[in-house]
């Protein structure tokens, strides 16, 4: 096998991230591509298992994702109407692997970027070509520039160009689930260390830092037409008993507002 020097990360997300830290650390020096114009972050808040926090303290991030974020101790499952049906000890269910933490995802992001350091990330650049020679690859860029890899990690999500350009295009199909998610407050503190659902699991909500928590709505439906996409979000009441009538109950039961303070 040849030896690997020139390595290419294409997407700075949370993985490409991780992965870039770990590679420095083992002394390579990985370039680093990423198709936003910088250091945006999609989504409210995200929910750390045991192992994700086990592979953060790998970097030695664990303390620090926690102590910015929010332990979870337990998840409570609920009825459609908010009444417990069965509370699980998430604490001792992942104790071997490390605790489960509720952080908003720009927090997850800084201390990534933070660990990375200083790194020459090309921001609005993605992979347009990728040719394999031999034991290398042949890489273009979609700013006309190209260079020689030993390595190309396609870490660039869900709509991955690498994906496409190495395995051929494949189409997406709608399956029924829309997701909406959100950051809110919480009324009182009897939410903190504990994650609700609902019992076929289109309901999650779970704790952030200071107060705070991301609710998460997945309700099954037939079309992608029965949304807004340019929906006013300041009523989310509104909102989501368009989708499904029974949504808001298990969280009015946990001591939420009824009207949702968005970030």
């Amino acid at each position: 096998m040849s030896k690997i020097e020139r390595i290419l990360i294409v997407g700075a997300g949370m993985a490409g991230l991780a992965l870039a830290i770990s590679l420095r650390r083992q002394g390579w020096s990985p370039d680093i591509v990423e198709r936003q114009q910088g250091w945006t972050v999609p989504g409210a808040g995200i929910y750390l298992v045991g192992n994700a926090m086990r592979a953060l303290g790998s970097l030695g991030l664990a303390d620090e994702v926690l102590r910015e974020g929010s332990a979870i101790r337990t998840q409570t499952i609920l009825d459609d109407r908010g009444r417990q049906l069965a509370v699980i000890d998430t604490a001792s269910v992942w104790a071997k692997c490390g605790p489960c933490v509720g952080i908003r995802r720009a927090e997850l992001q800084k201390s990534l970027v933070n660990a990375l350091g200083p790194a020459d990330i090309q921001f609005s650049t993605t992979v347009s070509a990728l040719d394999t020679h031999g034991a290398a690859a042949a890489v273009q860029f979609s700013n006309g520039t190209e260079r020689m890899y030993d390595l190309v990690i396609g870490a660039d999500g869900v709509r991955s160009s690498i994906r496409t350009l190495a395995f051929g295009g494949c189409s997406r199909v709608f399956v029924g689930k829309w997701v909406g998610a959100f950051s809110c407050s919480a009324r009182r503190r009897s939410v903190d260390g504990r994650s609700l659902q609902d019992i076929v699991g289109s309901f999650c909500s779970y704790p952030l830092a200071k107060g705070r928590l991301t609710a998460t709505r997945m309700p099954q439906l037939p079309n992608l037409s029965m949304i807004h996409r340019k929906a006013d979000w300041s009523d989310c009441d509104h909102v989501l008993r368009r989708t499904h009538p029974l949504c808001l109950r298990p969280w009015r039961s946990c001591g939420l507002r009824s009207r949702f303070t968005l970030e």
